[in-house]
């Protein structure tokens, strides 16, 4: 793959190039507490299919998706002041049937911009990466961006109310079959 210096109008390896830069300078496997999650897995312990609904850090996700063909979705949130965000979150992704949906068939990131909080410097640095690279496709919090292995935006999808059915019916359209 050849990749452009920054500006060059290629996105991915732009964000490639940055994130490859970043991995040199920063732990891999960084982790932060977000009050949502138990836990997020490193590159080296990819989680089994059993772990419905797994939250990855960004590294982790993407050689999941290589490696299954699962989408990743990157859930970018104020996960302590939006609103909207914490609604999302415990009206779709905190329930049972929206975890059995996920367990096969995508893998889910934390982009957050907490307000209130701090996030570790690398943690910043990568979601605000993240954030200008998907500029164009974050229209407002909560975005949920479903990209493939390369970085391709498969879909995007906001709060849905409703709870975890028309996320759900939503979301499906941007998972392939051969995903499952």
């Amino acid at each position: 793959m050849k990749l452009r210096a920054p500006g060059t109008g290629d996105r991915n390896a732009t964000c490639i190039l940055i994130l490859a830069m970043l991995s040199l300078v920063m732990p891999v496997g960084c982790a932060f507490q977000n009050p949502w999650r138990e836990k997020l897995s490193r590159a080296d312990d990819i989680p089994a299919a059993t772990e419905p609904a797994m939250w990855l850090e960004y590294e982790s996700a993407m050689a999941v998706s290589r490696k299954t063909g699962k989408p990743v979705v990157l859930f970018f949130t104020g996960s302590d002041w939006c609103p909207w965000c914490v609604r999302l979150h415990e009206e779709v992704f905190d329930t049972d049937e929206f975890r059995e949906w996920a367990a096969d068939r995508v893998t889910m990131v934390d982009v957050d911009f907490p307000q209130k909080s701090q996030l570790s410097g690398d943690r910043r640095v990568l979601n605000e990466t993240l954030k200008k690279t998907y500029d164009d496709r974050i229209q407002g919090f909560p975005t949920a961006l479903f990209i493939d292995a390369n970085g391709n935006v498969l879909g995007r999808l906001g709060y849905e109310g409703g709870g975890p059915k028309p996320w759900i019916t939503k979301a499906g359209k941007f998972v392939t079959s051969n995903t499952l």
